[in-house]
């Protein structure tokens, strides 16, 4: 019987196709977020900021970041460099270390 082969074939396929049909959780989709940070009304280069989300299901490795650039604009990154942040409310950290 060679019928054997198209069945595994058949299970290997149905297996795939369920484990892709999970609900996604609200930390896996993001949306772009950018902004521009300011001191006394300048803006701030190399400033390092991190988002914390309020919402205490989401897991610890989710914390979206970005770096400021010369003209204090950021791109917040979560999964990649600037791919965005999940939907929710933050508490946001700044560190900036200004040159003197």
């Amino acid at each position: 019987m060679k019928v054997r082969g198209p069945i595994v074939l058949l299970l290997c396929g149905l297996c795939l196709s369920v484990t892709g049909c999970g609900k996604t959780q609200p930390w896996e989709e993001v949306v772009p977020a950018k902004g521009t940070v300011t001191f006394k009304g300048k803006p701030i280069a190399g400033a390092q900021l991190t988002l914390f989300p309020v919402n205490p299901a989401f897991p610890a490795n989710v914390r979206p970041t970005a770096t400021t650039s010369p003209s204090g604009e950021f791109l917040i990154g979560t999964h990649s460099a600037t791919d965005g942040a999940p939907v929710g409310e933050y508490k946001v950290a700044i560190v900036w270390h200004p040159l003197v």
